[in-house]
């Protein structure tokens, strides 16, 4: 399906030209994935830092939409009901060992200084590490049970996202836990040890959403449409009266 960029004041330098109809897209909130382990989950603060959410549209880098001003915010769930490590160095729970925790279901959403661009649910997820390590990954896809739904301020120049049909994927990548990942009350030795995992502080990182979304036209596109049909059948009237 033809999609193009042009030249246009609008969302952005580049307006992003998108037809009504079925598309895929890949985001990403850079470093502005503000995430902490606190009381058993993770949260967000509820002023968080913000930066730029970009979309890109059928894999195309021409046809990619900027968000400024936007941020992640957790609104509920986010539980660690399970962690493990994968003992493979020395006997016992030792630094550079793999950690895996479930999480249970959670509901998230991404906004900019004017609304909700898109927010998200699901029943299950993975946190990823490994003990000291400063960076770690939580990760939910479509066999979580992964949950997409557009809001308002998802839209493009002339067009908007009415529906996100299959999501692919969701992901925070956390590149600078304080101190590192801890974990204690470790189990009995053996290759998998049940274990606790510690709070940490503030991280920053990135959050990854991706899916296949349906587009509808902008109401205000409509509006232009019937407009300029106005303008030009008056302009067609009045060249066949000077004539």
């Amino acid at each position: 399906m033809l999609a193009i960029a042009l030249l246009w004041p609008a969302n952005s330098v580049w307006a992003v030209i998108i037809p009504p109809g079925p598309h895929t897209f890949d985001s990403n909130l850079t470093g502005n994935a503000f995430v902490d382990f606190q009381g058993g989950a993770f949260t967000t603060p509820l002023i968080a830092p913000v930066s730029t959410f970009g979309v890109t549209v059928d894999g195309n880098p021409l046809l990619h939409q900027d968000y400024p001003l936007s941020s992640f915010h957790i609104d509920s769930g986010f539980v660690v009901t399970s962690s493990f490590v994968f003992d493979t160095g020395p006997v016992g729970v030792s630094v550079g060992d793999a950690v895996f925790s479930s999480i249970s279901g959670g509901a998230f959403h991404i906004s900019d200084n004017v609304g909700i661009i898109l927010s998200g649910t699901f029943t299950s997820a993975t946190f990823t590490t490994a003990v000291g390590a400063t960076a770690g990954s939580l990760s939910s896809s479509n066999i979580n049970n992964l949950l997409l739904t557009p809001g308002p301020r998802f839209t493009f120049d002339n067009t908007s996202v009415s529906a996100i049909n299959a999501p692919t994927g969701f992901s925070i990548s956390l590149s600078a836990i304080p101190f590192g990942v801890s974990v204690g009350a470790p189990g009995p030795p053996g290759l998998f040890i049940p274990v606790t995992l510690l709070p940490f502080a503030l991280s920053t990182g990135s959050t990854v959403v991706s899916g296949a979304i349906t587009v509808v036209p902008e109401p205000s596109a409509f509006c232009l449409a019937g407009l300029a049909g106005v303008m030009l059948a008056a302009r067609s009237w009045r060249r066949r009266r000077s004539g």
